[in-house]
């Protein structure tokens, strides 16, 4: 007879370790612009459809051309003209707050380009010349420039097919043309990027062409009468300016100048707030909240002067990389003095802390729009970056209160950083990508937490504990504090 078989005990379900009431703001407040992120997160993938559109018939107006149908052509490039004005509108509403800024209209470059290429193309095989810029509000400089170069191209490849007939003049016309655009271009100072590279290819398209014009010259075609009407080879080369709008290419050459000295300028003025905030956070992890106040306050003032002049000035520059490193190290400090109950002395532009100096009890967790968050500068991505990251801030300050057996400063510690990966988890897809990238190192910050407060629970049951913890010391000026702060 089997033995019988014992039944099994259910576990018990899992136990709270913390309590949630305390930051239940925080959860309001991110479910409440929830709803405004996935709003604008389909509006922009309506636009990108719009703008895959507009691309897509971009290269069939292109296509078509080549094979001889310009009429199929002209509807193709009138319907992505169509299609990128849908996603141009939804760009430019965009930019009326901080949040829309999260999209700088990047994503639509690509086909802008290729109608730019497109329109540039038609002019060439209708007048021999590239045509005048677009209206600034059809393309960016950038934009234009990029299509000048894919227009130089399609003409070196309708020059090769144009060869293969024998077409000698519509050759010449090519190299003319596109010889003209690279001398022109080659005044522009191209810093490192797509559009560099871009130039860096356009000489090899007149090097083909000149190729192609010396290989004609070897082997003339049977039929003169393919010359015929064509402009003598031993003419004088057009003038640039009958072949480009030469007056739109140097007027967008000093705008380049000038924004590309603007962005190196803007780098610079990044580094010092956003060292000053790195220094903050040091001084609230030693215990020194004077120093950490200064410091705030003095990174909050670089920050809105960096804001108000700078950006102010080329808002394009709002969505460069040194601003957003910027904004997300402050919030994170700003975050952090906040949550340990320290007020900052300027951080409102000259005045107030922000909500005054908490008890060390209350952990708050600063809402988007605060004042000591630079009202509402801050991206939801710049915002939410600072969040997560103040989570490993919460971390090294758990570390260092478990030393002192402190497991009450643990526990808050634990649920500040369950609020945060309870809110991001619930935005879901509307989550901002570059936040969402923080969620893995969030999760593995929550579960060191966990398991924190559980050795601390076994130094209790052991017995070794102290009547109450030690007071964190202050900082004593010591070497390490000063290489700390210098970092």
């Amino acid at each position: 007879m089997p033995p019988a078989k014992r039944p099994l005990l259910a576990p018990a379900p899992p136990r709270a370790l913390i309590a949630q009431a305390a930051h239940a703001s925080f959860a309001a407040h991110i479910a409440k612009y929830q709803s405004e992120l996935e709003t604008r997160r389909k509006g922009f993938q309506e636009a990108n459809a719009a703008g895959r559109s507009a691309e897509n018939h971009a290269a069939l107006a292109l296509h078509r051309r080549h094979n001889g149908d310009p009429d199929g052509a002209s509807a193709a490039l009138a319907a992505a003209a169509q299609s990128l004005s849908v996603a141009q509108k939804w760009v430019a509403e965009q930019t009326s707050d901080a949040a829309g800024q999260e999209q700088d209209g990047g994503f639509f470059s690509g086909a802008s380009q290729n109608i730019v290429s497109a329109q540039a193309f038609e002019s060439f095989l209708a007048t021999g010349a590239l045509g005048p810029r677009p209206a600034p509000t059809a393309c960016t400089d950038e934009e234009w420039l990029g299509g000048l170069i894919s227009a130089s191209h399609e003409i070196g490849r309708y020059a090769s097919n144009a060869a293969t007939a024998g077409d000698t003049a519509s050759v010449r016309a090519s190299a003319a043309v596109v010889a003209a655009l690279h001398e022109e271009m080659e005044a522009f100072d191209f810093r490192n990027g797509g559009l560099r590279r871009s130039f860096d290819s356009l000489k090899y398209v007149v090097r083909r062409l000149e190729d192609t014009l010396y290989e004609l010259s070897l082997f003339p075609p049977a039929d003169a009468a393919s010359d015929a009407g064509a402009v003598p080879a031993d003419a004088a080369p057009a003038d640039a300016a009958q072949l480009l709008d030469v007056e739109a290419l140097e007027a967008a050459r000093q705008a380049y100048a000038a924004l590309d000295a603007a962005r190196e300028a803007l780098i610079k003025r990044c580094r010092e707030p956003q060292k000053l905030s790195k220094q903050a956070i040091f001084a609230l992890q030693r215990g020194d909240g004077k120093g950490a106040r200064k410091q705030l306050g003095a990174a909050a003032t670089l920050c809105r002067a960096v804001l108000d002049e700078d950006i102010a000035a080329a808002p394009s520059l709002r969505s460069q990389g040194c601003v957003h490193s910027m904004l997300e190290e402050y919030a994170e400090a700003a975050l952090f003095a906040a949550w340990l109950g320290e007020a900052t002395e300027g951080a409102a532009g000259g005045g107030g802390a922000a909500g005054g100096a908490a008890p060390a009890a209350a952990r708050v967790l600063l809402l988007r729009g605060d004042d000591a968050l630079l009202g509402g500068a801050l991206t939801p991505s710049e915002y939410l970056g600072g969040v997560c990251d103040l989570v490993g801030e919460m971390g090294r300050f758990a570390v260092r209160r478990a030393t002192e057996r402190d497991a009450s400063a643990v526990r808050e510690a634990l649920a500040s950083a369950v609020a945060v990966q309870a809110a991001l988890l619930a935005l879901g897809d509307a989550l901002p990508r570059a936040a969402g990238k923080k969620l893995d190192a969030l999760r593995t910050s929550v579960r060191k937490l966990e398991q924190l407060l559980y050795e601390l629970s076994l130094v209790q049951r052991s017995g070794r504990t102290r009547a109450a913890p030690e007071p964190v010391p202050e900082p004593g000026g010591g070497a390490a504090d000063a290489a700390m702060a210098d970092a």
